[in-house]
């Protein structure tokens, strides 16, 4: 079963469904329960809103079902391959990023938001205000965002992923918001900041540190210069520019 747009998901959704439906009972918790949920979480991270669908599959995917001697489901596989990357970065006018980071600021409750140091505003992140894809707008998206993280976060729990897991995956959600955040300005002192580059808002990378679990110094190093080797294979810290180091962030 092959899988590359948006009509396809749904024909894709409806023959799981219909398998689930003829299935042995004792499958069919198999078949509804996890290929099903299977999909809603790869379309949380790879569907989007663009100009003409409100669910658009960015990326595709093979699904293959194992049936035994029977007739009945017995397993599955799904792969993902050719996921658009470079919408994390950038949204085209009137689209939006990936359904998940919308869904995490607008579905977490306050406490969540708050250990993620994040508000619940996509316009405050420049990885979701981008395409200015904000309003209620078409199929009234963002008044879904709500609900479907809950079912997202349903769905991972049904399909195997514990609650440690769950909540690694927001944390990283939420370090690539913050990262999308970060700016760099040039100073006229060559600190440890490198090459006289500056973070402007420094608390931003004490977020993603503590989110990635890696230490503040190393973030911020990886930031703000590389790493060469010289002609006698010696390895010298270069700081970036600004340029750089926007594209090293990205």
């Amino acid at each position: 079963m092959r899988s590359t747009g948006d009509a396809l998901d749904e024909v894709d959704l409806s023959l799981l469904s219909q398998l689930s439906s003829l299935a042995h009972p004792g499958t069919l918790r198999l078949v509804k329960d996890v290929l099903l949920k299977s999909t809603c979480v790869l379309e949380a991270f790879g569907n989007a809103r663009t100009n003409r669908n409100h669910n658009s599959s960015r990326f595709g995917k093979y699904m293959d079902i194992n049936f035994d001697f029977k007739g009945d489901p017995v397993g599955g596989h799904i792969h993902s391959y050719l996921l658009e990357k470079s919408r994390v970065l950038k949204q085209h006018v009137g689209e939006r990023n990936f359904h998940a980071f919308y869904q995490l600021l607008r579905g977490s409750d306050d406490q969540a938001l708050q250990g993620l140091h994040l508000e619940r505003n996509p316009a405050v992140y420049n990885f979701t205000r981008q395409g200015a894809g904000l309003n209620m707008g078409v199929h009234n998206a963002l008044d879904s965002d709500e609900k479907n993280h809950q079912a997202v976060t349903e769905a991972m729990r049904v399909i195997g992923f514990s609650p440690e897991e769950v909540e690694s995956i927001h944390r990283i959600l939420a370090a690539i918001l913050h990262l999308g955040n970060i700016e760099f300005v040039e100073t006229e002192e060559d600190g440890p900041q490198k090459g006289g580059l500056a973070v402007a808002e420094e608390a931003l990378v004490g977020y993603v540190a503590e989110l990635t679990a890696t230490p503040r110094d190393l973030v911020l190093r990886t930031l703000l210069a590389r790493t060469v080797a010289s002609g006698g294979r010696e390895l010298i810290e270069k700081g970036h520019t600004v340029a750089e180091a926007s594209y090293a962030r990205d």
